[in-house]
C-alpha cells in the first residue's frame, strides 16, 4: 500500500492549507486533490496547479495519516517538470545558469566576508546575498559580537532549494558539487534561511540555522546581554521552513531569544504559525497569490497590536515587506538594532 493509499478522505489537509483558504479549490485544487485524488484517478495535473502549493507543510501536521503530501507534491512536480514554468521560474533557472543565484546578483551589493583561519562558515543564500544584504552583515554583527568569528566564501552558490521546489533535480546536483567541497572544510555551517539549511542537511554537512546557533552555541543570557527592545511591540511570524522543516524546537528558540530582551514585548496572535506564501516557490511563479497571503499576515499582526513583525527568513522578509502594511524585520536585524555594543 503507497503512503497516499492511507487517506481516509477527512480533509484536515485541505482545511489546514492557506492556498485553499484564501484563495478557494476553483484556483487551487489543495494538497489532497494533487496528491491522493489526481493520482488515483490518472486525472491530468497542469504544472500550474502543482506549482500554487506554498510547500508550507500545514497539511502534513494536519493529516491524521502522517500522509507526507507536500514530498508527493514536490515529486509530481519533478515528474512533470518539462511542463510550462511560469515566468518567474523561467527566470530563477535562467539567473542559475547565468549566475549560480536564483536571482540577478546586483553590483551595488558588497562581497562576503572573506577571513583567514574561522571554523564557521556563514552561508550567504541567494536573498540574504543580493536582496536584503543587511540580513547576511546583520548576521555576521551578531555572531562576531558573541564570539565567533565567520567566513562566507566568494565561491558559495545557490543551494539548490529553488530547483528542487521546481522539480531541477539535475541543476540542483550541480550546485551541489560547487557548494559541497567548500562547506565540507568547515567545521559548522549557519545560515540565515531555513530552505538553506535544510538543503546543506540534504548534501550530508551539519547545518544549523542561526536561531539553533544563537540559542545552542552561544546561549539565550549571554547573547541579550546589554540589548534594549526601546519598548516595541513585535509579532512573531515563524517561517514554515523553519518551524516544520528545520524543526518545532525552533519555535521555542524564538520566543526564548525575543522574550529575554529588556523592553521589548512580544505579541500573541494566532496567525503566528500561518504561511506567509513565500515560499514552495510561490513568490517566483504567483507573486500576487504570495502578496495576498503576506497582506492577511501582516494585517493580524496589526490587529493585534504589533509595531513590527519579526521572521528568521530572508524569504519572508521580502515578501512581508512587499505586502507594505507592516515593517518586517529579520530576528539578527531586530538583534543588532537593540544592541548597545
Amino acid at each position: 500500500m503507497s503512503e497516499e493509499d492511507r487517506c481516509i478522505r477527512c480533509g484536515s489537509c485541505m482545511r489546514a492549507c492557506p492556498v485553499v483558504s484564501t484563495f478557494g479549490e476553483s484556483v487551487f485544487p489543495g494538497p489532497r486533490s494533487l496528491a491522493v485524488d489526481a493520482p488515483r484517478t490518472g486525472k491530468p495535473m497542469s504544472m500550474d496547479e502543482l506549482l500554487k502549493c506554498s510547500i508550507c507543510m500545514m497539511c502534513r501536521d494536519a493529516c491524521p495519516s502522517r500522509i507526507d503530501l507536500p514530498r508527493s507534491i514536490l515529486a509530481l512536480r519533478a515528474a512533470n517538470r518539462r511542463g510550462t514554468l511560469r515566468p518567474g521560474h523561467k527566470r530563477l533557472v535562467e539567473n542559475i545558469d547565468s549566475y549560480g543565484y536564483s536571482v540577478r546578483p546586483d553590483e551595488g551589493v558588497h562581497g562576503p566576508y572573506p577571513c583567514k583561519g574561522p571554523t564557521t562558515c556563514l552561508f550567504p543564500g541567494c536573498i540574504s546575498r543580493w536582496r536584503r544584504p543587511e540580513i547576511l552583515d546583520d548576521a555576521a554583527y551578531v555572531l562576531r559580537s558573541n564570539g565567533t568569528e565567520v567566513a562566507c566564501p566568494e565561491d558559495l552558490v545557490c543551494c539548490g532549494s529553488p530547483l528542487e521546489k521546481i522539480g531541477e533535480h539535475e541543476r540542483r546536483e550541480r550546485l551541489v558539487d560547487r557548494n559541497f567541497p567548500i562547506l565540507e572544510k568547515f567545521e559548522r555551517v549557519v545560515t540565515t534561511c531555513p530552505g538553506c539549511a535544510g538543503q546543506i542537511v540534504g548534501y550530508g554537512i551539519d547545518a544549523m540555522h542561526i536561531v539553533e546557533y544563537l540559542y545552542e552555541v552561544v546561549g539565550v543570557e549571554h547573547l541579550v546581554s546589554g540589548l534594549d527592545g526601546k519598548g516595541l511591540k513585535i509579532a512573531v511570524h515563524m517561517p514554515c521552513h523553519l518551524n516544520r522543516d528545520v524543526g518545532p524546537h525552533t519555535k521555542e528558540y524564538v520566543h526564548s531569544i525575543l522574550g529575554a530582551i529588556p523592553g521589548l514585548k512580544v505579541v500573541e496572535y494566532p496567525e503566528e504559525d500561518r504561511c506567509c506564501g513565500a515560499g514552495g516557490s510561490l513568490l517566483s511563479g504567483f507573486p500576487e497569490m504570495a502578496a495576498a497571503l503576506a497582506k492577511g499576515k501582516a494585517s493580524a499582526a496589526d490587529r493585534a497590536g504589533a509595531d513590527l513583525i519579526v521572521t528568521s527568513c530572508p524569504f519572508c522578509v521580502v515578501n512581508l515587506t512587499n505586502a507594505g502594511t507592516m515593517r518586517t524585520l529579520d530576528i539578527v536585524s531586530l538583534l543588532r538594532t537593540a544592541s548597545n555594543r
